[in-house]
Protein backbone atom coordinates (compact mmCIF):
# COMPACT_ATOMS: atom_id res chain seq x y z
CA UNK A 1 0.00 0.00 0.00
CA UNK A 2 3.00 2.22 0.75
CA UNK A 3 4.69 1.63 -2.81
CA UNK A 4 0.89 2.61 -4.51
CA UNK A 5 0.38 5.63 -2.10
CA UNK A 6 3.75 6.39 -3.51
CA UNK A 7 3.40 6.27 -6.80
CA UNK A 8 -0.10 8.01 -6.62
CA UNK A 9 1.90 10.86 -4.78
CA UNK A 10 4.11 11.07 -7.84
CA UNK A 11 1.33 10.97 -10.60
CA UNK A 12 -0.09 13.95 -8.83
CA UNK A 13 3.05 16.05 -8.51
CA UNK A 14 3.78 15.42 -12.18
CA UNK A 15 -0.07 16.55 -13.40
CA UNK A 16 0.05 19.76 -11.15
CA UNK A 17 3.24 21.19 -12.48
CA UNK A 18 1.92 20.31 -15.73
CA UNK A 19 -0.82 22.11 -14.89
CA UNK A 20 1.51 24.86 -13.56
CA UNK A 21 3.44 25.27 -16.72
CA UNK A 22 0.27 24.87 -18.75
CA UNK A 23 -1.06 27.96 -16.88
CA UNK A 24 1.88 30.48 -16.93
CA UNK A 25 2.39 29.88 -21.17
CA UNK A 26 -1.63 30.15 -21.96
CA UNK A 27 -1.14 33.60 -19.33
CA UNK A 28 1.48 34.93 -21.85
CA UNK A 29 -0.08 33.92 -25.11
CA UNK A 30 -3.16 35.99 -24.23
CA UNK A 31 -1.68 38.67 -22.94
CA UNK A 32 0.42 39.15 -26.06
CA UNK A 33 2.43 42.12 -24.45
CA UNK A 34 5.07 39.66 -23.38
CA UNK A 35 7.98 39.24 -25.34
CA UNK A 36 9.92 36.56 -27.13
CA UNK A 37 6.63 34.23 -25.65
CA UNK A 38 8.96 30.39 -27.39
CA UNK A 39 11.69 31.79 -25.27
CA UNK A 40 10.17 32.13 -21.97
CA UNK A 41 8.28 28.79 -22.28
CA UNK A 42 11.34 26.96 -23.18
CA UNK A 43 12.83 28.62 -20.37
CA UNK A 44 10.23 27.88 -17.65
CA UNK A 45 10.52 23.88 -18.10
CA UNK A 46 13.87 23.25 -16.20
CA UNK A 47 12.21 25.86 -13.40
CA UNK A 48 8.90 23.79 -13.23
CA UNK A 49 11.24 20.67 -13.19
CA UNK A 50 12.78 22.40 -9.81
CA UNK A 51 9.08 23.43 -8.64
CA UNK A 52 8.13 19.34 -8.74
CA UNK A 53 11.51 18.25 -7.11
CA UNK A 54 10.77 20.85 -4.69
CA UNK A 55 7.32 19.46 -3.97
CA UNK A 56 9.07 15.35 -3.80
CA UNK A 57 11.47 17.08 -1.45
CA UNK A 58 8.52 18.19 0.42
CA UNK A 59 6.79 14.91 0.30
CA UNK A 60 10.02 13.38 2.14
CA UNK A 61 10.11 15.51 4.83
CA UNK A 62 6.93 15.13 5.44
CA UNK A 63 7.05 11.51 5.14
CA UNK A 64 9.66 11.82 7.88
CA UNK A 65 7.44 13.42 10.57
CA UNK A 66 4.65 10.70 10.31
CA UNK A 67 4.88 9.91 13.85
CA UNK A 68 4.39 14.37 15.12
CA UNK A 69 1.27 15.56 15.79
CA UNK A 70 -1.30 16.91 13.10
CA UNK A 71 -0.96 20.26 14.09
CA UNK A 72 2.79 20.15 13.86
CA UNK A 73 3.39 18.65 10.30
CA UNK A 74 0.74 21.35 9.10
CA UNK A 75 3.25 24.02 10.71
CA UNK A 76 5.86 22.21 9.07
CA UNK A 77 4.80 21.81 5.78
CA UNK A 78 3.27 25.96 5.91
CA UNK A 79 7.43 26.63 6.44
CA UNK A 80 8.76 24.31 3.89
CA UNK A 81 6.20 25.51 0.95
CA UNK A 82 7.67 28.69 2.02
CA UNK A 83 11.01 28.16 1.55
CA UNK A 84 10.66 25.86 -1.65
CA UNK A 85 8.41 29.38 -2.78
CA UNK A 86 11.63 31.75 -2.27
CA UNK A 87 13.89 28.63 -3.90
CA UNK A 88 11.82 28.48 -6.79
CA UNK A 89 11.70 32.54 -7.33
CA UNK A 90 15.44 32.20 -7.16
CA UNK A 91 15.80 29.81 -9.47
CA UNK A 92 13.09 31.66 -11.87
CA UNK A 93 15.65 34.99 -11.48
CA UNK A 94 18.83 32.80 -12.30
CA UNK A 95 16.99 31.22 -15.43
CA UNK A 96 15.16 34.64 -17.30
CA UNK A 97 17.42 37.36 -15.33
CA UNK A 98 21.13 35.81 -14.90
CA UNK A 99 21.79 32.94 -17.49
CA UNK A 100 21.98 34.63 -20.97
CA UNK A 101 19.41 37.48 -19.96
CA UNK A 102 17.01 39.22 -22.92
CA UNK A 103 14.68 40.69 -20.63
CA UNK A 104 16.96 43.57 -18.77
CA UNK A 105 17.35 44.16 -15.41
CA UNK A 106 14.81 42.97 -12.60
CA UNK A 107 14.19 44.79 -9.66
CA UNK A 108 13.88 42.65 -5.85
CA UNK A 109 10.28 42.91 -5.97
CA UNK A 110 10.05 41.69 -9.64
CA UNK A 111 12.78 38.51 -8.27
CA UNK A 112 10.44 38.08 -5.20
CA UNK A 113 7.26 38.43 -7.13
CA UNK A 114 6.80 34.45 -8.76
CA UNK A 115 7.20 33.39 -5.07
CA UNK A 116 3.83 34.71 -3.80
CA UNK A 117 1.81 32.81 -6.71
CA UNK A 118 3.74 30.19 -6.71
CA UNK A 119 3.25 29.18 -3.07
CA UNK A 120 -0.43 28.54 -3.90
CA UNK A 121 0.69 25.76 -6.11
CA UNK A 122 3.25 24.23 -2.73
CA UNK A 123 0.03 24.53 -0.86
CA UNK A 124 -2.42 22.84 -3.08
CA UNK A 125 0.29 20.16 -3.22
CA UNK A 126 0.20 20.36 0.27
CA UNK A 127 -3.53 19.49 0.49
CA UNK A 128 -2.76 16.83 -2.02
CA UNK A 129 -0.31 15.14 -0.15
CA UNK A 130 -2.68 15.09 3.22
CA UNK A 131 -5.76 13.80 1.08
CA UNK A 132 -3.59 10.98 -0.60
CA UNK A 133 -2.01 10.10 3.38
CA UNK A 134 -5.49 9.98 4.81
CA UNK A 135 -6.74 7.57 2.25
CA UNK A 136 -3.70 5.34 2.19
CA UNK A 137 -3.80 5.74 5.59
CA UNK A 138 -7.68 4.32 6.13
CA UNK A 139 -6.96 1.56 3.19
CA UNK A 140 -4.26 0.36 5.41
CA UNK A 141 -6.42 0.48 8.89
CA UNK A 142 -8.87 -1.69 7.18
CA UNK A 143 -6.60 -4.57 5.54
CA UNK A 144 -4.94 -4.47 9.68
CA UNK A 145 -8.12 -4.58 11.14
CA UNK A 146 -9.10 -7.71 8.33
CA UNK A 147 -5.86 -8.96 9.21
CA UNK A 148 -6.27 -8.09 12.95
CA UNK A 149 -9.05 -10.25 13.25
CA UNK A 150 -7.86 -13.75 12.16
CA UNK A 151 -4.24 -12.46 13.85
CA UNK A 152 -6.60 -12.50 17.52
CA UNK A 153 -7.74 -15.93 17.40
CA UNK A 154 -4.29 -17.55 16.63
CA UNK A 155 -2.85 -14.99 19.79
CA UNK A 156 -5.19 -15.97 22.22
CA UNK A 157 -4.68 -19.99 21.39
CA UNK A 158 -1.04 -19.15 21.45
CA UNK A 159 -1.10 -17.05 24.89
CA UNK A 160 -3.28 -19.69 26.49
CA UNK A 161 -0.24 -22.40 25.33
CA UNK A 162 1.99 -20.14 26.64
CA UNK A 163 0.64 -18.78 29.59
CA UNK A 164 -1.51 -21.19 31.28
CA UNK A 165 0.69 -23.39 30.41
CA UNK A 166 0.65 -27.18 32.38
CA UNK A 167 4.32 -26.09 33.79
CA UNK A 168 2.75 -22.88 35.20
CA UNK A 169 -0.69 -24.72 36.52
CA UNK A 170 1.66 -27.57 38.20
CA UNK A 171 3.40 -24.86 40.30
CA UNK A 172 0.39 -22.74 41.09
CA UNK A 173 -1.42 -26.30 42.30
CA UNK A 174 1.92 -27.10 44.29
CA UNK A 175 1.92 -23.28 45.39
CA UNK A 176 -1.81 -24.34 46.63
CA UNK A 177 -1.11 -27.53 48.49
CA UNK A 178 1.80 -26.41 50.18
CA UNK A 179 -0.30 -23.40 51.64
CA UNK A 180 -2.77 -26.00 53.48
CA UNK A 181 -0.31 -28.23 54.31
CA UNK A 182 1.16 -25.02 56.27
CA UNK A 183 -1.72 -24.36 57.55
CA UNK A 184 -2.81 -21.15 55.55
CA UNK A 185 -6.31 -22.01 54.33
CA UNK A 186 -7.50 -18.07 53.87
CA UNK A 187 -3.97 -18.14 51.41
CA UNK A 188 -4.55 -20.85 49.44
CA UNK A 189 -8.47 -19.87 48.95
CA UNK A 190 -7.21 -16.43 47.28
CA UNK A 191 -4.32 -18.41 45.54
CA UNK A 192 -7.32 -20.81 43.88
CA UNK A 193 -9.51 -17.81 43.24
CA UNK A 194 -7.20 -16.28 41.46
CA UNK A 195 -6.41 -18.69 39.11
CA UNK A 196 -9.70 -19.93 38.60
CA UNK A 197 -10.44 -15.96 37.55
CA UNK A 198 -7.20 -16.21 35.00
CA UNK A 199 -8.22 -19.32 33.30
CA UNK A 200 -11.78 -18.08 33.09
CA UNK A 201 -10.31 -14.92 31.15
CA UNK A 202 -8.25 -17.07 29.01
CA UNK A 203 -10.86 -19.19 28.15
CA UNK A 204 -12.92 -16.56 26.87
CA UNK A 205 -14.21 -17.09 23.28
CA UNK A 206 -15.37 -13.27 23.03
CA UNK A 207 -13.98 -11.82 19.31
CA UNK A 208 -12.82 -8.34 21.38
CA UNK A 209 -9.96 -6.89 19.29
CA UNK A 210 -9.43 -4.11 22.34
CA UNK A 211 -9.87 -4.60 26.06
CA UNK A 212 -9.56 -1.82 28.13
CA UNK A 213 -6.16 -1.14 30.04
CA UNK A 214 -7.96 -1.84 33.56
CA UNK A 215 -9.22 -5.13 32.24
CA UNK A 216 -5.42 -6.30 31.13
CA UNK A 217 -4.08 -4.94 34.42
CA UNK A 218 -6.96 -6.97 36.52
CA UNK A 219 -6.18 -10.35 34.62
CA UNK A 220 -1.93 -9.56 35.46
CA UNK A 221 -2.80 -8.93 39.45
CA UNK A 222 -4.35 -12.61 39.30
CA UNK A 223 -0.73 -13.69 37.98
CA UNK A 224 0.91 -12.15 39.70
CA UNK A 225 -1.03 -12.96 43.35
CA UNK A 226 -0.35 -16.37 42.56
CA UNK A 227 3.23 -15.95 41.95
CA UNK A 228 4.09 -13.76 45.23
CA UNK A 229 2.73 -17.01 47.37
CA UNK A 230 4.77 -19.04 45.86
CA UNK A 231 8.01 -17.12 46.14
CA UNK A 232 6.44 -15.39 48.97
CA UNK A 233 9.40 -12.42 50.03
CA UNK A 234 11.14 -12.56 46.82
CA UNK A 235 8.87 -10.75 44.85
CA UNK A 236 7.57 -7.51 45.38
CA UNK A 237 5.31 -5.05 42.61
CA UNK A 238 4.62 -1.79 42.58
CA UNK A 239 1.84 -0.21 40.12
CA UNK A 240 1.82 3.24 39.15
CA UNK A 241 -0.93 3.37 36.61
CA UNK A 242 -3.78 6.57 36.57
CA UNK A 243 -7.12 6.12 36.94
CA UNK A 244 -7.78 8.50 33.89
CA UNK A 245 -5.64 5.39 31.82
CA UNK A 246 -7.61 2.47 32.71
CA UNK A 247 -9.99 2.75 29.83
CA UNK A 248 -7.92 3.23 27.19
CA UNK A 249 -7.43 0.81 24.52
CA UNK A 250 -5.05 -2.44 24.78
CA UNK A 251 -5.00 -5.50 22.66
CA UNK A 252 -6.00 -8.36 24.74
CA UNK A 253 -3.37 -10.26 26.88
CA UNK A 254 -0.85 -8.27 25.82
CA UNK A 255 0.83 -7.51 29.11
CA UNK A 256 1.02 -10.87 30.35
CA UNK A 257 3.84 -12.28 28.36
CA UNK A 258 6.06 -8.96 29.21
CA UNK A 259 5.30 -9.63 33.57
CA UNK A 260 5.65 -13.52 32.92
CA UNK A 261 9.09 -12.60 31.52
CA UNK A 262 9.89 -10.66 34.34
CA UNK A 263 9.26 -13.20 36.61
CA UNK A 264 10.38 -16.23 34.97
CA UNK A 265 13.74 -15.08 33.73
CA UNK A 266 14.00 -12.60 36.90
CA UNK A 267 13.27 -13.53 40.37
CA UNK A 268 13.13 -17.67 39.15
CA UNK A 269 16.52 -17.33 38.00
CA UNK A 270 17.59 -15.26 41.53
CA UNK A 271 17.77 -15.77 45.01
CA UNK A 272 17.53 -12.52 46.29
CA UNK A 273 14.60 -10.34 46.40
CA UNK A 274 12.89 -8.71 43.05
CA UNK A 275 10.83 -5.67 42.91
CA UNK A 276 8.71 -5.68 39.43
CA UNK A 277 7.31 -1.97 38.61
CA UNK A 278 4.37 -1.19 36.51
CA UNK A 279 3.80 2.10 35.14
CA UNK A 280 1.83 4.21 32.63
CA UNK A 281 1.79 7.29 30.85
CA UNK A 282 0.29 8.87 28.03
CA UNK A 283 2.81 11.46 25.85
CA UNK A 284 2.11 12.82 22.76
CA UNK A 285 -1.08 10.96 22.29
CA UNK A 286 0.83 7.46 23.09
CA UNK A 287 -0.03 5.35 25.63
CA UNK A 288 3.55 4.04 27.04
CA UNK A 289 3.08 1.11 29.40
CA UNK A 290 6.57 0.18 31.34
CA UNK A 291 7.61 -3.02 33.47
CA UNK A 292 10.79 -2.98 34.72
CA UNK A 293 12.26 -5.05 37.42
CA UNK A 294 15.82 -5.06 38.99
CA UNK A 295 16.19 -8.93 39.45
CA UNK A 296 20.32 -10.19 39.18
CA UNK A 297 20.54 -13.38 38.38
CA UNK A 298 22.48 -15.91 40.63
CA UNK A 299 25.91 -16.97 38.57
CA UNK A 300 24.64 -20.48 38.63
CA UNK A 301 21.46 -19.98 37.45
CA UNK A 302 20.73 -21.35 34.06
CA UNK A 303 20.57 -19.39 30.65
CA UNK A 304 17.39 -17.14 29.74
CA UNK A 305 15.72 -18.96 27.16
CA UNK A 306 12.63 -18.32 25.19
CA UNK A 307 12.22 -14.31 26.05
CA UNK A 308 13.01 -13.22 22.61
CA UNK A 309 9.68 -15.25 21.19
CA UNK A 310 7.31 -13.71 23.58
CA UNK A 311 8.85 -10.17 22.54
CA UNK A 312 8.34 -11.42 18.88
CA UNK A 313 4.67 -11.97 18.86
CA UNK A 314 4.03 -9.32 20.60
CA UNK A 315 6.00 -7.04 17.54
CA UNK A 316 3.56 -8.81 15.10
CA UNK A 317 0.36 -8.47 16.83
CA UNK A 318 0.92 -4.71 17.16
CA UNK A 319 2.44 -4.40 13.65
CA UNK A 320 -1.39 -5.90 12.52
CA UNK A 321 -2.93 -3.62 15.09
CA UNK A 322 -1.34 -0.14 14.59
CA UNK A 323 1.18 -0.46 11.85
CA UNK A 324 4.43 1.72 12.67
CA UNK A 325 2.03 3.91 15.11
CA UNK A 326 3.14 1.10 17.82
CA UNK A 327 6.44 -0.74 19.28
CA UNK A 328 7.86 -2.88 21.87
CA UNK A 329 11.45 -1.66 23.29
CA UNK A 330 13.12 -4.22 25.36
CA UNK A 331 16.47 -4.38 26.88
CA UNK A 332 18.59 -4.82 29.88
CA UNK A 333 19.08 -2.30 32.48
CA UNK A 334 22.09 0.18 33.20
CA UNK A 335 22.63 -1.39 36.98
CA UNK A 336 21.10 -4.67 36.40
CA UNK A 337 17.25 -5.95 35.33
CA UNK A 338 15.43 -5.60 32.62
CA UNK A 339 12.77 -3.33 31.13
CA UNK A 340 9.80 -4.01 28.55
CA UNK A 341 8.75 -0.33 26.96
CA UNK A 342 5.23 -0.50 25.37
CA UNK A 343 3.84 2.13 22.91
CA UNK A 344 0.63 2.30 21.75
CA UNK A 345 -1.87 5.22 20.29
CA UNK A 346 -4.10 6.18 23.12
CA UNK A 347 -7.60 5.60 22.07
CA UNK A 348 -10.38 5.42 24.20
CA UNK A 349 -12.57 3.38 22.18
CA UNK A 350 -11.99 0.07 23.90
CA UNK A 351 -15.12 -2.18 24.15
CA UNK A 352 -16.75 -2.69 27.42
Amino acid sequence: MKAARNHLLLIATVMLWIATYAAYTTEWMIDGAMPFEMERALRRIPICLFGAICCWGIKLMLDRSVSQPMAKRWSIAFGLCLLAAVAYAGVNTLVFYVIDPIWGRVSLLDALQPSFSVALVFFAYVALYFAIDADAEARDARLRLADAQTEALRARNQALAQQISPHFLFNALNTVSGLIIDGQPSRAERVTVALAGLLRRSLETDSREFVQLGEELDAVHRYLEIEESRFEHRLSVSEQVPADLRNLAVPPMILQPLIENAVKHGVARSSKPMRLAISAEVVNDKLRITVTDNAKPDRRAAPAVGIGTGHENIRQRLALMYGERASLVCGARPRGGYSAELIVPAERHAAA
